[in-house]
């Protein structure tokens, strides 16, 4: 039986809950830290007809706050006070990830550290781009509203028009802090040559009313003649991108601390390798297109061991956008799994995301 019931309080209908399915025969109990309802499990195993120790099996889990060296064992200790146990049959971490410790908030997304500057990026955060690219109240109330469901890293660009509603919906939602959010914004091909980086980060920071941005990225490896923010791409504009010029640009946007880190999208491993060749501040984040029908398996790797963490966008497969696919909410095999787990095509994605076995993964998307 599990004992995740949310919002997570100690409750005396979770104890009777609880009492009646051992009265029923139920003898595998799973509970968590961050579920609250170890003491009462506890105290139902006790009032029940359980005459040894060894008919039970018990579960619990390391809460993300606790997922830290020295902090293992002292948890554990609490979860069998709070259950009156001398030991239990299986302990498990919760998620791949770790958070700060303290208390353990459930409305927060879990968090890797971000290259060696001691930053953290959460796992999951919004993206905002929705095509056609149109500053609309629409984003602005769909970014609200993730906001209240305790999102708090949010992806735009130049060339989506959303960062005047991003900030908009920060501004109006309840942020205490600019500590609680990631942003991250984006250099678009017009603006990708050396001496438009800085005014286009400032012009960004403008429309978002922030002072700094906790990650800037090159949007493409490509630069276009400076101009109109048009997509699809008009060919015949095209440029080849002057990394080495580009990059020192951005890494003096860093330096003067209007971004807290730098970063690429849509980069190959080869792009990459000429990038780190001439990068005096290696690029902490390639954020590419990912999902289950197109894993990057190769560019996964490289990335791992260059020490570049990878965000995953349209990790749902975009459906309705110009470059978007059905495919992976129509794929019969995720179909078949989520079925079988009374589960969403959506859920058995983002399960097979956190199975990885690299924890430098993090998620963007829009769909609802």
């Amino acid at each position: 039986m599990g004992t995740a019931a949310y919002p997570f309080v100690a409750s005396e209908a979770t104890k009777l809950s609880i009492l009646h399915a051992i009265e029923l025969r139920y003898r595998h109990f799973d509970t968590a830290a961050v579920y609250r309802l170890e003491q009462p499990l506890g105290e139902a195993i006790r009032l029940g007809p359980i005459t040894s120790r060894d008919e039970l099996f018990m579960t619990s889990k390391l809460r993300c706050t606790d997922a830290h060296h020295d902090l293992v064992l002292s948890a554990l200790q609490k979860t069998l006070q709070n259950l009156q146990f001398e030991y239990l049959d299986l302990s498990l971490i919760h998620f791949l990830a770790c958070s700060k410790p303290g208390e353990y908030e459930m409305g927060k997304i879990p968090e890797v550290p971000l290259g060696s500057g001691g930053q953290s990026i959460p796992l999951l955060g919004m993206g905002t781009a929705a095509y056609p690219f149109v500053a609309s109240e629409a984003t602005k109330l769909s970014i609200l509203h993730a906001i209240e469901l305790g999102y708090r890293h949010f992806d735009t660009a130049a060339l989506y028009q959303s960062e005047q509603p991003l900030g908009e919906a920060i501004r109006l939602g309840p942020i205490t802090s600019r500590d609680e959010l990631f942003i991250t914004s984006k250099l678009w091909c017009t603006d990708a040559h050396h001496d438009l980086v800085l005014p286009a980060l400032r012009k960004t920071l403008q429309n978002l009313q922030l002072e700094y941005l906790d990650l800037y990225l090159i949007h493409f490896p490509v630069s276009s003649k400076p101009g109109e923010y048009v997509f699809p791409f008009k060919t015949e504009e095209l440029l080849p991108l002057d990394i080495k010029s580009v990059w020192e640009a951005m890494e003096e946007c860093q330096k003067l601390g209007l971004t807290k880190s730098i970063g690429v999208s849509n980069f190959s491993c080869k792009k990459l390798e000429k990038l780190l060749a001439v990068a005096k501040i290696p690029p902490a984040v390639n954020q590419v297109e990912m999902n289950p029908l197109w894993q990057q398996k190769k560019l996964r790797q490289f990335c791992r061991e260059k020490g570049i963490h990878i965000t995953a966008y349209s990790p749902l497969g975009a459906k309705g956008t110009l470059w978007g696919t059905d495919k992976v909410m129509e794929c019969e095999v995720l179909k078949e799994i989520g079925d079988a787990r009374g589960k969403t095509v959506a859920q058995v994605k983002y399960s097979l995301t956190r199975a990885q076995p690299s924890k430098a993964l993090s998620e963007i998307s829009f769909n609802k």
